[in-house]
């Protein structure tokens, strides 16, 4: 039995679960009872979040004595694989749960039980914005929100004082200018920070940025549209601010956790990260010198677009196997609706406790409970009003297109070519190897 985990504890190691959840291990398997009257749900989720699945199926039990669990816990890093082979081979498995990166891939072979009329328009109503979208390929709901990660603007208090501001600067325009000055004073080195090494982490930071300048994946027509202007004119930003030292340069070879290390140290006016986890990491004094100095904004707009803001959302589901007995089906849909919190929001509360999951429901964003831990929820969930999706659930070989798209991003910020040259190739590629299967 994986060891239980402080919430606390909990969002000091994890940021991971934001980018992939990935899947493999060797699990038994599992025995479906059908006699004296037991039937037996068969689940897999990551270790870290076990507690929570205990949580749940204890609670569903007092609703169902008659129902047992096989829970099959691996780690995080070994989770993918095993679950799809399972699933291939027919391996007993009701309720999985299902990365943000996976959907397209799982829905194109058909892995997951459709959701849609798991629940009403008015409990819809009640998730995060964007919840439902990303985890929604091929016109059909694929699980239920497992929990809501986003991106979020972190600044130091005490350097925007420095610089003589009132605030941090609203725009990615603004951004580039207050840096250039407080370069020319001496103020800081550089303004702001990025992970933009090749990882996923990448990948998330040129959703934001390409969104705040109106780009878009996708025309009309559902083809590759990220080499238009605006998509020029993002990564010309990148590249130019890059280049002149405005941004750090070591830029390119950060991960999202490395480039919390400068920032912690004082020597950012701000950067980009993932919000629980950011707020937790920027006050914890065994790991920043700005305990007190931190606070949460809004992602930058443009200037150029017209655009208020732009972050990335990361909302995983918790699934339903397609191949699931019937009999089962109907068990293990009540069972994700308690885990999503769909008429007992107070689940997600123990969800966050236990597990460190953050809530999928806007209410909870401001629950004084979760705030006496937290108290910059709210700002955090403001995010989630501009928050975009990665084309995963339009991509069946996502995590391979993810890779390709960093490559050629790298490209272009270390000047190897041209923004335009490496969008191009990247529109190029994707429209071959990697077409939108929401627009077959």
């Amino acid at each position: 039995m994986p060891r239980r985990i402080s919430r606390r504890r909990f969002l000091q190691t994890t940021a991971a679960a934001a980018g992939g959840l990935a899947l493999s291990s060797a699990f038994p398997l599992s025995r479906r009872a059908r006699g004296q009257g037991v039937i037996k749900l068969t689940q897999v989720t990551s270790s870290d979040q076990v507690p929570y699945f205990e949580f749940i199926n204890a609670e569903f039990q007092k609703l169902h004595p008659e129902v047992e669990f096989d829970l099959i816990g691996p780690g995080y890093d070994q989770m993918r694989t095993k679950i799809i082979s399972s699933l291939v081979a027919g391996a007993p498995m009701d309720i999985f749960s299902l990365d943000i990166i996976w959907v397209g891939e799982f829905a194109s072979q058909g892995f997951c039980e459709p959701m849609d009329q798991s629940m009403t328009d008015a409990e819809r109503a009640e998730f995060l914005p964007g919840a439902l979208e990303g985890i929604t390929a091929n016109g059909a709901l694929q699980g239920l929100p497992a929990g809501a990660w986003m991106k979020n603007l972190f600044y130091n208090k005490g350097i925007v004082e420095q610089l003589g501001l009132d605030a941090p600067p609203t725009t990615y325009e603004q951004l580039a200018e207050v840096g250039k000055q407080a370069q020319a004073d001496g103020v800081l080195p550089y303004i702001f920070g990025w992970g933009w090494t090749q990882n996923e982490g990448f990948t998330c930071d040129w959703t934001v940025i390409l969104h705040a300048f109106g780009g878009k994946w996708f025309d009309d027509e559902g083809k590759w549209a990220i080499n238009n202007e605006n998509g020029v004119a993002a990564l010309t930003y990148m590249v130019d601010n890059l280049k002149a030292e405005v941004f750090d340069p070591a830029s390119i070879t950060y991960d999202d956790r490395q480039v919390m290390n400068p920032f912690l140290a004082g020597q950012y006016l701000g950067m980009c990260n993932w919000g629980l986890w950011g707020w937790s990491m920027s006050n914890s004094p065994d790991d920043s010198k700005i305990v007190g100095q931190a606070d949460v904004g809004l992602m930058f707009g443009t200037e150029y677009a017209g655009t208020t803001s732009s972050s990335i959302l990361a909302i995983p589901a918790i699934s339903l196997n397609a191949a699931s007995p019937s009999e089962n089906k109907d068990l293990a849909t009540e069972w994700m609706r308690l885990y999503a919190g769909i008429g007992h929001p107070e689940y997600r509360k123990a969800a966050m406790d236990l597990s460190g999951i953050p809530p999928v429901q806007t209410a909870l964003w401001s629950d004084p409970d979760l705030m006496a831990d937290v108290p910059v929820l709210p700002k955090l969930a403001d995010q989630a009003t501009y928050g975009y999706q990665r084309p995963s659930s339009n991509v069946v070989n996502y995590s391979e297109w993810s890779t390709m798209l960093q490559t050629e991003l790298s490209k272009a910020l270390t000047g190897q070519v041209t923004p335009q040259e490496a969008l191009d190739a990247i529109v190029e590629t994707s429209n071959v190897q990697f077409p939108n299967i929401s627009a077959e």
